[in-house]
């Protein structure tokens, strides 16, 4: 009977240090879980704040990206457009010439050889020395020459039509 009377005369106590110990428990398990939901908030902030952080970054990033592909792509099209022009230029220029070369056989190649003959000679002096050459006459004295040839004289024509022309500067 003993047993039975301890049994009965702890079971205050027992209760009492089960209520206790449960209510510890429950105050240990509200504390971990405030403190469990505080560091997640934190790190869920953190995990957001470095999402924004990383998509500004991509944005600069992306758009100087972008800028540097721009200036590229401008310089690289400029760079086609000059080639385009040059080729147009050369082209012109050898077709003019060409057409050019054809007075030479005309009557109209005379008059014309004379006024360039005369045009040199106001630039060079009257005392300057004119040499025959293809296409025109090479003038020289003291040291300066012009060459006054139709090869000249269209190349000249040409740039100057080419410097009045809105299209062709760029």
């Amino acid at each position: 009977m003993r047993g039975a009377v301890d049994e009965q005369a702890l079971e205050p106590l027992r209760h009492a240090l089960l209520t206790r110990a449960r209510g510890q428990a429950a105050a240990c398990v509200s504390r971990v879980r405030s403190e469990t939901a505080t560091e997640f908030d934190a790190a869920r902030a953190d995990a957001d704040q470095a999402v924004l952080d990383a998509r500004r970054r991509g944005e600069t990033e992306g758009a100087t990206a972008v800028a540097i592909d721009d200036v590229t792509v401008r310089r690289q099209v400029h760079t086609l457009l000059l080639a385009a022009r040059r080729s147009v230029y050369e082209q012109l220029r050898l077709q003019i010439r060409s057409d050019v070369r054809q007075l030479h056989g005309d009557p109209v190649y005379r008059d014309l050889r004379n006024t360039m003959t005369s045009a040199g000679r106001s630039l060079i002096g009257p005392d300057a020395t004119v040499r025959d050459v293809d296409d025109g006459c090479v003038i020289e004295a003291s040291g300066r020459r012009v060459e006054v040839t139709l090869r000249s004289l269209a190349d000249w024509a040409l740039d100057g039509v080419l410097a009045d022309s809105q299209e062709w500067t760029p």
